[in-house]
């Protein structure tokens, strides 16, 4: 039977201090049911990339992570969210800046923004309407793992998987 193992959309918490931690988000799982993430991926799934020097040598130290599967209110907030704000349009664009007293002549550069900013979101927006989180029943007990790096292995996330049919 189809375990509706693949396209569940996950997230990970980088901790740089007790407080503080980069996010990496909407990570698919693949047909196993697994996220690989590399050196690579991490860079440049979160803020890290901007921050990140190469130059600086990696000491030892453990560094602490949290990984867990998006809950489907979130989701379903977000893509309401999203397909609301991909929908507008331009005309209702036009007016709402104009309401906000933005000039005249700065409106075609912010449209043309806004147009571009939209078609870079559009991807986004399928892979979390195309997820399968909806289809699953996350068991409370291992709704988030929460580790510390230390070497490079393999972290297991078990969940109930009782699949809903959609």
């Amino acid at each position: 039977s189809d375990m509706c193992l693949d396209g569940v959309l996950c997230h990970l918490n980088i901790y740089i201090n007790t407080t503080s931690y980069y996010t990496y988000s909407f990570i698919p799982t693949d047909s196993n049911g697994r996220v690989t993430l590399t050196k690579g991926d991490l860079l440049l799934g979160s803020e890290l990339k901007h921050y990140y020097d190469p130059a600086l040598t990696i000491d030892a130290t453990p560094v602490k992570f949290e990984f867990f599967i998006l809950e489907m209110s979130f989701l379903k907030l977000m893509l309401d969210s999203m397909n609301n704000y991909l929908t507008y349009s331009l005309e209702a664009i036009t007016e709402s800046l104009r309401s906000v007293k933005v000039p005249e002549y700065q409106i075609p550069a912010k449209i043309k923004a806004m147009v571009k900013q939209r078609e870079a979101d559009k991807p986004l927006r399928d892979l979390i309407q195309s997820s399968r989180n909806a289809q699953l029943n996350i068991s409370e007990r291992k709704y988030k793992i929460t580790d510390v790096w230390t070497e490079q292995r393999d972290y297991t996330y078990e969940i109930t998987l009782d699949c809903v049919e959609q």
